[in-house]
């Protein structure tokens, strides 16, 4: 991916795709998610037909929000994912726009749906976008250096959300432990007897806007690495979304942790004082 082709293909995008409207949508293993857009054309191997623009979902998360209420996500069980998708289907294009620099998308249609996409792991095939003339384009972000040339390209069109500020007194709140746990939740203890659990979101660290880790695990020395350099740090702020699903916690002054509900869940994050602290390996009692 060069600047020339990314500039080239969100503005015939933005223009090409207004109006239209979504022809088929499915899903399949995994969090793969193909949405085709406009009018039939024909494959020029083979064969058949597909519409003219398909946007394929591979390895991002993703969900679809209805006036900013979740309706679906990336990590529901298959059969609520098929009722929630159709809630998509003949819906126009009304915007599309890169939510990061890490080319997460937003495609905001008709009557105040949206799906956002969420990077959160190393791999080749974020999302890809087919055209009508068969060009594609795909979000490649399987190593740091591609990560980083991204980036670099994308800055100048990314527009990056902004939560609220959440009163919550923060005051000593240095990190003293950060591991994630036998259910896969992200746990990061810190002064007061407090704690953070990232439960049922999916989530990424970033320091200085570079990637660092996340939800997908690493190689655990690097793990373990990155969290230990969370350790002494001080949490300064949490912001939240209007709707209460994604947050941001600032880290010290250049780390910032990410969260992107994904899945149906009451709790997707939550901020706990800690009544008794047991061995880690044993469990916490939380309330």
């Amino acid at each position: 991916m060069n600047r020339d082709s990314l500039v080239n293909m969100l503005e015939s995008m933005q223009s090409s795709l207004f109006g239209k409207s979504i022809g088929r949508i499915n899903h399949a293993v995994g969090s793969n998610l193909f949405i085709e857009i406009g009018e039939d054309v024909d494959l020029l191997v083979g064969k058949g037909k597909r519409k003219e623009w398909v946007i394929w979902i591979s390895d991002s998360a993703w969900r679809i929000t209805h006036n900013q209420l979740y309706v679906v996500g990336s990590g529901d069980h298959a059969h609520d994912i098929k009722i929630g998708i159709e809630k998509l289907q003949n819906k126009t294009v009304q915007n599309l726009f890169f939510s990061s620099d890490f080319l997460d998308l937003q495609i905001e249609f008709e009557d105040g749906y949206r799906l956002n996409t969420f990077f959160h792991s190393l791999s080749e095939n974020q999302w890809t976008i087919f055209t009508p003339s068969s060009e594609e384009l795909t979000a490649d972000l399987s190593s740091f250096e591609r990560i980083r040339t991204i980036q670099n390209i994308a800055k100048e069109f990314a527009k990056v959300q902004e939560y609220p500020l959440l009163e919550i007194n923060l005051e000593k709140g240095i990190i003293e432990t950060v591991f994630i746990n036998e259910l896969n939740e992200l746990m990061i203890y810190f002064e007061k007897r407090r704690v953070i659990i990232i439960t049922h979101a999916m989530w990424r660290l970033e320091s200085k806007g570079e990637f660092l880790l996340g939800f997908a695990r690493e190689e655990t020395p690097y793990i373990e690495k990155i969290f230990q350099g969370l350790v002494d740090q001080q949490i300064t702020k949490i912001n939240s979304s209007d709707s209460s699903m994604d947050a941001t916690f600032l880290i010290g002054t250049d780390v910032i942790l990410r969260t992107f509900a994904f899945t149906r869940s009451i709790n997707q994050w939550k901020l706990d004082r800690i009544l008794f602290r047991a061995n880690s390996d044993v469990g916490d009692l939380l309330v």
